[in-house]
């Protein structure tokens, strides 16, 4: 279950953006389709249907590995989070690295945009 932390008035709104991305492959890699599309903003969700780019492109996904998930930029609205992932997938090994633009929402911060590529 969900469970809150007080945090100080001015941080509330701010969050870590990191948390969306980490949280999208968690799901991804948990095979819980919905709990990935659910952090993916509405924009993300009509660019790429979550029904071929989630259910379709993780389906032989065994694996996520998020090596590294560091916050690069954040005005309070718009972040970029850099990623360095291994994926598993179908018995061989993926390495991608990148970053995800994420927005700020009312139910946290939402993937809106990626810019992954295929590392080595």
């Amino acid at each position: 279950g969900e469970h809150t932390v007080p945090v100080p008035a001015h941080q509330t709104t701010v969050g870590d953006p990191t948390r969306g991305v980490a949280g999208f492959y968690q799901a991804v890699a948990a095979q819980r389709v919905d709990a990935a599309a659910a952090l993916w903003s509405a924009r993300m969700q009509a660019n790429y249907p979550p029904g071929e780019f989630i259910n379709h492109r993780f389906a032989s996904t065994q694996q996520m590995g998020l090596r590294q998930d560091r916050t690069l930029a954040n005005n309070g609205q718009v972040a970029t989070v850099y990623i360095d992932l291994i994926e598993v997938y179908a018995g061989s090994t993926r390495h991608w690295v990148g970053t995800w633009q994420v927005v700020r929402t009312s139910s946290g911060w939402l993937l809106d945009q990626p810019n992954l590529r295929a590392a080595g």
